[in-house]
């Protein structure tokens, strides 16, 4: 959650200083919002085993249909992108493999034995078996942000950074969605 925050701070001083303003805020049309917000909240769901699992992919599947029906806005092809090679590992693994080189190198060494004994669909300890593993959480992101993200996580950061930038600027009429 701090490397989110962070990213969306860091892009609305990048927006700003290259001459966006928070009166133009939003300035890039979304739609079916309710698709991103329900698949938020089902990754919140208090679900473990295969009802875990299953709300996760349905979680991923509302996500992965918001990002399309906006893949044209600025930044959504690769929020498309991420959560795709999110969704890939997550099925191929049954959750998301975190591996324990980048719990300890992103200083979350004390998480290792709560994932090995109690993790689940979104994230758990990534053993011998793992598959796709270089698409999963193992990443390190070093203190202070502390946190093991994937390749796709990373991508959807991204994305995200540019839709902020460009959402601080002027809406240009040529390229609005009717």
């Amino acid at each position: 959650m701090k490397l989110i925050l962070l990213v969306i701070t860091i892009a609305t001083i990048v927006g700003l200083a290259s001459g966006g303003r928070f009166r133009f805020f939003p300035s890039i049309p979304l739609g079916w919002w309710s698709l991103a917000i329900a698949g938020v909240v089902l990754q919140f769901a208090p679900l473990t085993g295969n009802a875990g699992y299953w709300a996760l992919i349905g979680s991923f599947v509302l996500l992965l249909a918001f990002a399309a029906s906006n893949v044209r806005a600025p930044g959504f092809i690769l929020i498309l992108a991420g959560l795709l090679l999110n969704t890939i590992v997550i099925v191929a693994n049954h959750g998301m493999p975190v591996t324990r080189e980048a719990l300890v190198r992103s200083g979350q060494e004390a998480t290792l034995a709560d994932l090995r004994e109690h993790g689940g669909a979104k994230h758990h300890l990534a053993e011998g078996d793992a598959t796709l593993l270089a698409l999963g959480d193992a990443i390190a992101v070093p203190q202070p942000i502390g946190q093991a993200v994937s390749t796709g996580d990373l991508c959807v950061h991204l994305g995200v950074a540019w839709c902020v930038v460009a959402s601080l600027r002027p809406r240009d009429p040529r390229t609005t969605r009717v």
